[in-house]
């Protein structure tokens, strides 16, 4: 009896934690932009940690507007207008500055950390430039948002 209450709640948790990852298409390849446009990626390795937290990544020098949305082990990306971006995830207090120029492809790497009070928020949301080639290692085991 207990053997299969133990399955049971086994087999539900793991229905539930599928449920809250990224299911798209896996990540085989980086798009080329358009002329005079540029790549952006953002992808956010599997782990533990918010694992079922999902959140909007947007761009505060562009009236806010989402990018998309991150989930566990998932990735997006957006073609976009050359310039200065400032990209936050939960906290537009924590934002990233980055400057991207024309036909570049930029690779981001997003991550929940550990649950911490920080001016009364938790579930801190940084979104730190990692190298294209250290990019294309991580961001191979990912996948789209659907």
């Amino acid at each position: 009896m207990k053997k299969t209450i133990l399955i049971i709640v086994y087999a539900s948790f793991t229905i539930f934690f599928v449920n809250c990852s990224a299911k798209g298409q896996k990540f085989t390849t980086f798009q080329k932009p358009t002329k005079d446009k540029s790549m952006l990626y953002i992808y956010r390795p599997n782990s533990m940690v918010g694992y079922m937290v999902s959140y909007d990544i947007k761009d505060a020098n562009n009236d806010h507007q989402t990018l998309g949305t991150l989930k566990n082990n998932g990735y997006i990306f957006k073609e976009v207008e050359p310039g200065q971006k400032a990209l936050y995830g939960l906290h537009k207090q924590f934002k990233t500055n980055i400057s991207i120029k024309k036909n570049q492809i930029i690779c981001l790497k997003s991550f929940i950390q550990q649950t911490q009070v920080i001016n009364g928020l938790t579930g801190i949301t940084p979104i730190i430039p990692v190298d294209i080639n250290i990019c294309k290692q991580e961001i191979q085991n990912t996948r789209g948002n659907k």
